[in-house]
């Protein structure tokens, strides 16, 4: 099944998938069918320029940090500033992390690349211009394949134009008066890479899981962090509408867009925007635009440059970049295990859904965090109590997974105090919160320190029994008369009593014996 004729009504009706927890394979391929039958009056054509902040310790031409959200100007060198006579001097590092992106998209990397400069003039960019790859860029062609393993119930081959290695620029912000710009050059430098696509998309929804494929290409990799909150992973679209089999469209570009829903959303808006004019007997300027969350609407920002306009030349102070075949084949047999291959592994090796391992794939670290967990424990068990449990505390204390402090060790026995019965969930899930705010000790030290150890006394756990069914006869009547939902208010009422240490499993069986219950 093949889909690139879609309705722009119809076309946010998948925009689930791109949730945290994606729709499933049968109900997107029910949203998709009746998209696709919905209209064949236009094509969806898009491609993505995405920029990726490569995982170097310094800037790309400079020793300056790349450290994030520092104080403002905090991490800038002379380089980084432009000051005069101040020479740029290319991290190798950063030649290396581009190499092997290129290499995992299945581009070709360039025996020979060079630098150019970009220029025009803004606030944030000191030098007047921008040190690209333009002519000779580090990387050409590559390829990116959409299939089941997205989510997507069909195939789509997303070829690539080039990748190329650039520096940021740095950051400008109104001032409360909205009168003057205040200037931040910490971003100022910053290695990235440039992945420009060919047009082969052909809705909101590919583009979204490109996107997505890409954050998890370059984590794997260890190329980029791939943050679009932080700025690490930023994409513009290219987007135009023509009739099916018809010449390519006036093209429009979205900029500015900082997630993956927003970029959807940005995508179904302008699309509406373009049909609506061109069925009015209008025609399109090519030109930026933007995307107002609230309006839901694109908006114009200015006319679309030309690479006239930007004056590119060969940078006289960077020499070209030199890769031997040995040292590509190095790193191509080097490159750590892909997306495709590791959902794979998970699916067969831990009997894990696709759901889980888009899961488990969704944040750096995340999938080797529980490979380490699930080596000692059952492996749904170890992801429940990774996902469910690690994961929404770390959420409710505003924790990145990066910044786990719960080891792995950690939660390893957490689990297997669990699995064991030395402890009921109840009190393996305040252990947990025990870790999470520091404490460093295994399971087992905790509950010793604390007084957290599972009653297993079946003389005491008896009486308390006991005691609550002679105190609620009607209750028990009831569970007797066949309500056995009331049944576990009774187990709850014991472990309230208890603070939740009781046995969970001695709790059930002596209830269902003073009650006269058969297994």
């Amino acid at each position: 099944m093949t889909c690139g004729f879609l309705r722009t009504k119809a076309v946010a009706t998948r925009l689930a998938l791109l949730s945290r927890r994606p729709a499933s394979p049968t109900l997107l391929r029910r949203r998709l069918a009746s998209a696709c039958a919905a209209s064949d009056r236009w094509e969806v054509v898009v491609g993505l320029e995405m920029h990726a902040q490569l995982n170097s310790r310094t800037k790309l031409f400079s020793d300056a940090l790349t450290a994030y959200n520092d104080q403002p100007n905090w991490h800038v060198s002379a380089v980084d500033a432009a000051f005069p006579g101040a020479l740029p001097h290319p991290n190798a590092e950063c030649v290396g992390l581009a190499v092997r992106a290129a290499l995992a998209l299945d581009a070709a990397v360039q025996p020979r690349s060079t630098f150019d400069r970009k220029h025009y003039f803004y606030h944030d960019i000191p030098a007047g211009y921008q040190i690209t790859q333009h002519y000779e860029p580090i990387a050409r062609g590559g390829e990116l394949q959409l299939s089941a393993l997205d989510g997507l119930p069909y195939e789509r081959s997303v070829r690539m134009v080039q990748l190329q290695i650039e520096q940021d620029t740095g950051k400008s912000m109104m001032d409360a008066s909205g009168t003057q710009v205040a200037v931040d050059l910490n971003r100022a430098g910053m290695p990235l890479i440039e992945i420009v696509t060919q047009p082969d998309i052909r809705s909101s929804l590919e583009a979204g899981l490109v996107v997505r494929k890409l954050q998890a290409i370059l984590r794997a990799v260890g190329a980029s962090n791939g943050n679009m909150e932080e700025g690490s992973l930023r994409c513009d679209v290219n987007v135009s509408v023509r009739r099916p089999g018809g010449p390519f469209g006036t093209r429009c570009e979205l900029k500015n867009l900082t997630s993956i829903r927003f970029l959807t959303a940005a995508i179904d808006a302008e699309v509406a925007r373009q049909i609506k004019l061109l069925e009015a007997g209008g025609t399109l300027a090519r030109e930026t635009r933007g995307y107002d969350v609230s309006r839901k609407q694109t908006f114009s920002l200015r006319s679309k440059e030309t690479a006239v306009d930007y004056r590119y030349m060969p940078d006289p102070d960077l020499p070209p970049v030199y890769l031997s075949p040995e040292y590509i084949k190095r790193e191509r047999t080097q490159l750590a295990e892909l997306p495709d291959a590791q959902k794979k592994r998970f699916m067969d090796t831990y009997g894990l859904t696709l759901e889980d391992c888009d899961t488990l794939l969704a944040e750096p670290g995340v999938s080797d965090y529980y490979v380490q967990v699930a080596e000692q424990q059952d492996p749904r068990v170890a992801f429940n109590w990774m996902t469910s449990e690690l994961m929404g505390q770390l959420n409710v204390h505003n924790i990145r997974f990066s910044d786990n402090p719960v080891s792995p060790t950690q939660l390893q026995s957490v689990v297997s105090a669990v699995s064991s019965g030395q402890i009921s969930g109840k009190i393996a899930k305040k252990v947990l919160a025990a870790m999470v705010k520091g404490d460093q000790r295994l399971a087992d030290a905790i509950v010793d320190a604390r007084g957290w150890a599972q009653i297993d006394d079946e003389t005491v756990l008896n009486e308390v029994c006991r005691q609550l069914v002679a105190e609620n006869a009607e209750k028990v009547a009831a569970v007797v008369g066949g309500n056995k939902r009331l049944f576990g208010w009774f187990v709850g009422q014991v472990m309230q009593q208890t603070k939740g240490k009781a046995n969970p499993v001695l709790v059930n069986k002596l209830l269902r014996s003073l009650m006269g219950l058969t297994e």
